[in-house]
């Protein structure tokens, strides 16, 4: 780990979590002597700065949506095309996959027939013409290539990879061999993170802790017993989810609109001083979409039903939870399942006799959706829609079965003794315990296979295998605090050594003109 060359990727400075990787990169600067070069929005250059001196560089990324003067020139498109293909082919990672997890931005097309995300002129661009994302990727490409080709590192570390341009330079870092790790908070151990060089961001780590700990029959520890048993007693829902709903409640009708009216005011003045010709269009349509989703919310709430205990437990059901639309678990992470009104559709051609299949809305996406949505949803064979305000853990301890993509509601459905059926990976497969379905074409199947099979075969079985995945993922997890940086740096060597080349690292070579002395 000694002196490697490291480039990072952090968030905005003003970010607890920014506040947090530039002390655990600072301490690896004074323990290992690492050389770091920073990619960061411009504005984080100056509180950046002290973090990659004395002889380290900030980079900043151009205009990615405006035309670059090299598109004039066939050739070197033709070349650029060429490296990003090969970086395709290395990786496993199609340009349209970039695209597709970046459903907020140039990805917006994916979402905009079920979902009004806030507008920006990007966004609009992208709708209006449909070659005009694929661009976008070519001109970030560009721009990845040559900022790895110019700081040449041992290694690439980002807080996440899934935005289109950190996706970028992950796959210009990738697909010449070079490590890359990313750190990520743990959805099973509250306020801890875990490093990563899984490309979808799991905590590949802690699977293989958990199924190692099945192997030898390990004991299981006091602490994950009383975990399972607090959470039967009083279950809650996972702690960062909460902190996003706390979060949300703080945004206020006046606070919006005095942000709108800052951003507004700071657009028009950069048109001033650029003396260019932008669209304008965007801001009005964003303030639109805003309190049209005030509207809209308590009108579509007729399309939700809400149940007591009494009623569910009398009802055979499939409970399915919805994500908030463009989130990373889905859009990253499940691609496949990307769409939720076609997984809503599918699971609802695959219901056995009898059974109804609930759908309970994500929080986030009421008010954001067009009406028919719903009204759509509402007319499918045997689905009700439920209330995103109604407690989820009386519908999941009443399921006859639980389906998730990948979503935390699994693992609480296995906590409380309910059969799960997953669709894709998930943070706590280690535990063994869902069913997944590896083949899309056998989901009706796995359902009725599920459905036979009793929730819990032998509960003391049940219990070790979930006190494992808690075990492995409190050994592969460090605390979001500075006493945990030492932690966190022990576990990020154990886990990159292996990664980094014998050789100590390629030289330096190159030049970026998009440098921080820009």
């Amino acid at each position: 780990m000694a002196g490697l060359r490291v480039l990072a990727m952090l968030p905005a400075h003003t970010e607890d979590r920014a506040t947090y990787l530039v002390h655990l990169l600072a301490e690896a600067k004074r323990r290992w002597g690492w050389h770091i070069d920073l990619f960061c929005n411009p504005g984080d250059r100056d509180a950046f700065q002290e973090l990659v001196a004395p002889s380290g560089g900030l980079f900043t990324a151009p205009d990615s949506f405006r035309e670059a003067t090299w598109e004039g020139d066939p050739q070197r498109v033709a070349a650029i095309d060429q490296r990003l293909s090969e970086a395709e082919f290395a990786t496993g990672v199609p340009a349209g996959q970039l695209v597709l997890a970046s459903q907020a931005t140039i990805g917006r097309a994916f979402v905009a027939p079920v979902h009004r995300t806030n507008l920006t002129e990007l966004s609009a661009r992208v709708l209006e013409d449909n070659t005009e994302s694929f661009r976008i990727i070519r001109r970030m490409y560009q721009f990845a290539d040559e900022l790895v080709e110019a700081t040449r590192p041992d290694l690439l570390l980002a807080y996440e990879w899934e935005k289109p341009w950190r996706s970028t330079i992950w796959m210009a870092a990738a697909s010449r061999g070079i490590a890359c790790v990313a750190i990520r908070r743990s959805k099973l151990n509250a306020d801890h993170y875990y490093w990563t060089t899984d490309r979808t961001l799991f905590n590949a780590a802690a699977r293989e802790n958990a199924i190692a700990r099945s192997e030898r029959d390990a004991p299981v520890s006091a602490a994950a017993a009383d975990y399972i048993r607090n959470f039967r007693d009083r279950p809650k829902t996972v702690k960062y989810v909460q902190a996003k709903w706390k979060e949300r409640k703080k945004k206020s009708w006046l606070r919006w609109h005095a942000r709108f009216a800052r951003d507004a005011l700071n657009y028009y003045i950069g048109l001033v001083a650029a003396r260019g010709k932008k669209r304008r269009k965007w801001l009005l349509r964003k303030l639109a979409m805003y309190n049209l989703r005030l509207v809209l919310e308590p009108r579509q709430q007729r399309f939700f039903r809400t149940f007591d205990d009494e009623e569910l437990q009398t009802l055979r059901y499939i409970y399915f939870p919805m994500h908030k639309e463009t989130d990373l678990p889905l859009v990253f992470q499940a691609p496949r399942w990307h769409d939720q009104r076609n997984t809503i559709q599918v699971l609802a051609g695959a219901l056995p006799l009898g059974y109804r299949l609930l759908v309970r809305e994500h929080r986030f996406n009421l008010g954001r959706r067009p009406m028919h949505y719903y009204r759509d949803l509402s007319r499918l064979p045997n689905v009700v829609l439920i209330d995103a305000f109604d407690s989820q853990f009386k519908y999941i301890r009443n399921a006859d079965l639980v389906v998730t993509e990948n979503g935390t509601t699994g693992w609480e459905a296995l906590l409380l003794g309910r059969r799960v059926l997953t669709l894709s990976r998930t943070s706590y497969e280690g535990a063994g315990l869902a069913r997944k379905v590896e083949d899309s074409d056998r989901l009706g199947a796995a359902i009725l296979e599920a459905l036979r099979e009793p929730a819990v075969a032998e509960a003391a079985a049940h219990d070790r295998r979930l006190g494992w995945m808690i075990d492995a993922e409190k050994a592969t997890t460090f605390p979001m605090a500075d006493t945990g940086i030492p932690a966190g740096l022990d576990q990020l060597a154990d886990l990159i050594a292996p990664e980094l080349k014998q050789d100590g690292g390629s030289a330096r070579q190159g030049t970026l003109v998009s440098q921080t002395a820009v």
